[in-house]
C-alpha cells in the first residue's frame, strides 16, 4: 500500500498517540521520517507518468505549413517530423523570401550530403539544423542567365547585381558572426563578379 506523506504522518500518530502535549514532537518525529524513507526510496513515490507532447505541426498554420512541408521534403532527412515543427514554428511569421532562403539552403545541404557524406558519418536532424540556423552558411542559389543576344545581355546585368546583393548579404553576416565557411563563400563572390566585370564577358 503506497502512503502520501499526509497519511503517512497521520497513521504514525494515530498508532503511537501520543499526548496532547506532544503532538506537535510527534509530527516533526513522522515527518523526519518520511524524508529519510524517501531518500531510501520508500517515500514519495517517483513520478513515472507519460510527458505531455504536443503536436507542433498542428500548430503550424498557412502559409508557414506549406513552407514547413517544403522544407521537410528538401531537407530529406525524415526523422523527427515534430521536433523539426517546433523549430520551425519558433522561427516566427517568416516573410516569403526568407522562407525560400531556408528550402533553397536545405536542399544545398542534403545535395552537399549526398555528395560528401563518409561511412559511418551521421548527419544532422532538421530540428538540429535550424536551431542553430544553419542556412545562413549557405547562399542562395543564383538564377543562370538567359541564353542569346540582348536578352542574354540583361540577364547577365541582372545576375551581376544578384550577385552584389548576395556579397553584401554575406559581407555583413561574416561581420556579425565570422566564420570560416562565410569567408569562403565571400572569396568565391568576389571571384565571381571579378569574371562578370572583365571585359569581354559575355
Amino acid at each position: 500500500m503506497s502512503h502520501t506523506k499526509r497519511s503517512f504522518i497521520q497513521a504514525c500518530l494515530i498508532r503511537a498517540l501520543p499526548a496532547l502535549d506532544r503532538v506537535d514532537a510527534g509530527i516533526a518525529h513522522a515527518e523526519a521520517l518520511w524524508e529519510r524513507l524517501t531518500a531510501k526510496g520508500y517515500g514519495a513515490p517517483r513520478q513515472t507518468g507519460p510527458r505531455e507532447s504536443v503536436d507542433w505541426y498542428a500548430r503550424l498554420v498557412e502559409p508557414s505549413r506549406g513552407w514547413f512541408d517544403q522544407f521537410w521534403t528538401a531537407y530529406g532527412l525524415k526523422r523527427d517530423r515534430n521536433g523539426a515543427a517546433m523549430r520551425w514554428y519558433q522561427l516566427g511569421d517568416l516573410t516569403e523570401h526568407e522562407a525560400r532562403r531556408i528550402i533553397d539552403a536545405a536542399k544545398q545541404d542534403n545535395r552537399q550530403w549526398r555528395e560528401t557524406a563518409q561511412p559511418g558519418q551521421v548527419r544532422k536532424m532538421a530540428q538540429g539544423w535550424l536551431h542553430e540556423k544553419r542556412w545562413m552558411d549557405y547562399a542562395p542559389t543564383p538564377q543562370p542567365p538567359l541564353s542569346g543576344g540582348y536578352s542574354a545581355g540583361l540577364a547577365g546585368d541582372a545576375q551581376l547585381r544578384e550577385l552584389k546583393q548576395q556579397l553584401a548579404s554575406l559581407q555583413r553576416l561574416n561581420a556579425a558572426a565570422p566564420s570560416k565557411e562565410l569567408q569562403r563563400q565571400i572569396n568565391e563572390l568576389v571571384q565571381e563578379i571579378g569574371n562578370f566585370q572583365r571585359p569581354g564577358h559575355g
